[in-house]
Parts: C-alpha cells; structure tokens; sequence
C-alpha cells in the first residue's frame, strides 16, 4: 500500500513537472534584461502582436502562473504612484526574484493575484 502511494505521487508529480513547461526555470531579477529574459523562458506559450501587446489569444488562454506576473506589476504601478518607473520595476524583479511556476502561484494566493485578469476584463466590459 505504502509502495503504491509513493508510486503514485512519483507519476503525478512527473505529470506536473511535464505539464508546467518551464518548471525548473527561475525568474532572476538581478536587472531588467535578465528579468525578460527569464520571463520569455519561463512562458513560451506568451505571444505578442505586431505593437508589441500581449495578443488577444495570450490573454484568453493566460496561465496562472503569468496572471501572476502581469497583476503583480498592475498592482505595484497603481499602489505608489510617487515611485519613478524605474523604482517600481525594481520592486517587481526584487519580490519575484527567484521563483519559479510554482512560487509564483503561491505568491499569487498569498496576494489575491489569481483570477485578476478575468475580473479586469469584466469591469472594463461594464
């Protein structure tokens, strides 16, 4: 009984690990360029129009780990807007310095950043 549990959790972690994509990847947010980097490595699912944005298929199918990024930065640019530009981008790669997919869900329950994107879209659609 005990083998077949361990076995278990082997297999189900496995999936997860194959399922994540990125997993072992590690946001380092020792400088600007660094942090995109990281970023683009660790979500490789995110594509962006010819502007630049986030395109509309990137958005719709948004994975939770990079809600977590986008919101997070939302959340820092509209909490002190006596901070430079500059300024807060630091606070950004300084806070999610170090993590992975999933620290970065973690962090984003321990914040309330889970499921911001669908409640902006359903306030900007009101």
């Amino acid at each position: 009984m005990n083998n077949k549990f361990l076995s278990l959790t082997v297999i189900l972690s496995i999936f997860l690990l194959a399922a994540s994509g990125g997993a072992d990847s590690r946001i380092d947010g020792s400088s600007e360029a660094t942090f995109e980097s990281s970023l683009i490595s660790m979500f490789p699912e995110v594509k962006f129009d010819e502007e630049g944005e986030l395109s509309d298929e990137t958005l719709e199918n948004i994975s939770p780990a990079f809600e977590v990024v986008l919101c997070y930065q939302l959340k820092e640019v509209f909490s002190n807007f006596s901070r430079s530009e500059e300024e807060t981008e630091a606070v950004v790669r300084n806070a999610l310095n170090g993590m992975n997919r999933a620290d970065l869900i973690l962090f984003g329950e321990d914040n309330d950043l889970i499921g911001c994107m669908s409640e902006m879209k359903k306030e900007l659609a009101q």
